[in-house]
């Protein structure tokens, strides 16, 4: 029994440790969302300000075109502003593109490793139950093992004295 509980005491341990590393996962896995979205937020800010900038670059663009029609170097200047702010934008864009991406496979990675830490610690819980439901069984057991030999103890101990009276009265009958 003792080695049984031993046992017992050791899976229990074993289970909890595992539970703990778990939630310490689940927690890495919260805290890795976190910062995604916090990059995910950043860049959805710089795409404001380079679609602000691009915006702004092409009311400057429009500007000089109306003021200055009929300067070639000033619509070549203006010209080259816009389109390297275009290249901007889209260098923002397939960038934010590509952080999407990334976050949605970092979520899609992360959900996974949710869904199966839950899943396990479903099955922890299931075990240790299981282990306790065994653990109750085998204490209703010893006790009732305990009561029987209680009980046989206690009818030995009562049917001796009742044989040396028995011995006692035949001796003196003779």
């Amino acid at each position: 029994l003792a080695s049984s509980r031993g046992e017992q005491e050791k899976v229990v341990s074993d289970l909890k440790a595992k539970i703990e590393a778990m939630e310490a996962e689940v927690a890495s896995a919260k805290q890795d969302a976190e910062a995604a979205q916090s990059r995910m937020e950043a860049i959805a800010s710089e795409m404001k300000t380079y679609q602000a900038d691009a915006a702004a670059a092409q009311n400057n663009y429009e500007r000089e075109l109306a003021l200055h029609a009929n300067a070639r170097t000033e619509l070549r200047s203006a010209r080259e502003e816009y389109e390297g702010e275009i290249r901007l934008r889209q260098t923002a864009e397939s960038q934010l593109e590509t952080t999407r991406t990334e976050f949605e496979g970092e979520k899609k990675i992360w959900e996974e490793s949710k869904s199966r830490l839950e899943e396990s610690f479903k099955e922890t819980e299931k075990r240790l139950e299981e282990v306790r439901n065994q653990n109750n069984l085998l204490h209703s057991q010893m006790e009732a093992l305990t009561a029987t030999v209680e009980k046989y103890q206690n009818d030995k101990i009562a049917a001796v004295p009742e044989e040396g009276a028995e011995s006692g009265a035949a001796e003196s009958a003779e």
